[in-house]
């Protein structure tokens, strides 16, 4: 049997990463960039 003394990581293991962060981010992103806007709303409340 060969043992593969290669360190790293593969290129499939990369996608997939990239895939799980691509995932994560389209679901907070919304959230945080409405969160933004609603404190802009409530500001302009406030100052009047």
């Amino acid at each position: 049997m060969r043992v593969s003394k290669q360190a790293g990581f593969s290129l499939v293991e990369i996608l997939v990463v990239l895939v799980i962060m691509g995932l994560l981010i389209s679901i907070v992103a919304p959230t945080v960039l409405n969160q933004a806007d609603e404190a802009r709303v409530s500001k302009a409340k406030a100052d009047f």
